[in-house]
């Protein structure tokens, strides 16, 4: 990643988190004195530092991507506007309180940001916005991507429902994990199926080997 790609990154994530939380601070002035909120805006930013640039208003899509990026990307953002919809709006001062499960979900969260990032870098050039593959790609098996098959959605997956839990949001954290799995299991199903052609017989070896994002489950 050069300087100014990451610059950009930067910016773009910081902009965006801030406007979530802006929205609802019409409705509590006090929000961004949240420490919740502050880690929240912060497992954003960084969450925007370690993926592929991206538009979250791109309407075109890959042939092979089959509209999956935009549906993730706008199923993470449904998510957290749930869960600051549940916070603010139901028992905000008993919400802002830390208890144990609190507690919990912040260290998910942040243990799934940085397996997500463990992702990102290990795949490298790799680690695509859309489904694809590039001139002599190998099979990565090292690093996350020895304990499951697509260890970036899972670090996802496990950051924004444990977000939920930190927050109180118990119904925004159930709704976040019913929408965010649909969209990896989509875009799971495409990509499999294309890498399946590209890689060969070493990727449906990979493929058996693993569960997809949940050890044991799936």
């Amino acid at each position: 990643m050069t300087i100014k790609g990451f610059g950009i990154k930067l910016i773009k994530g910081t902009i965006l988190s801030f406007l979530f939380v802006l929205a609802f601070s019409f409705f509590q002035p006090d929000l961004l004195e949240s420490a919740k909120v502050k880690l929240m805006i912060v497992i954003s930013i960084l969450a925007s530092l370690f993926q592929p640039d991206y538009s979250p208003f791109k309407s075109a899509k890959d042939e092979h991507d089959k509209g999956t990026a935009l549906h993730i990307i706008w199923a993470v953002y449904l998510s957290q506007i749930f869960v600051l919809a549940e916070f603010v709006f139901n028992d905000y001062q008993g919400s802002m309180q830390w208890s144990v499960i609190s507690i919990i979900g912040a260290a998910l969260a942040i243990f799934g940001l940085l397996f997500r990032s463990w992702a990102f870098l290990e795949l490298g050039h790799y680690f695509t916005w859309h489904i694809s593959v590039t001139e002599n790609q190998k099979v990565v098996d090292t690093g996350p991507y020895r304990y499951v098959c697509h260890p970036g959605y899972s670090g996802a997956l496990l950051t924004y429902v444990a977000t939920g839990l930190m927050f109180h949001s118990w119904v925004a954290a159930f709704i976040s994990l019913l929408i965010l799995f649909y969209a990896f299991y989509r875009r799971i199903k495409f990509e499999e199926a294309f890498l399946a052609i590209h890689l060969g017989s070493e990727y449906l070896e990979y493929l058996k080997k693993r569960h997809k994002i949940i050890p044991f489950l799936y």
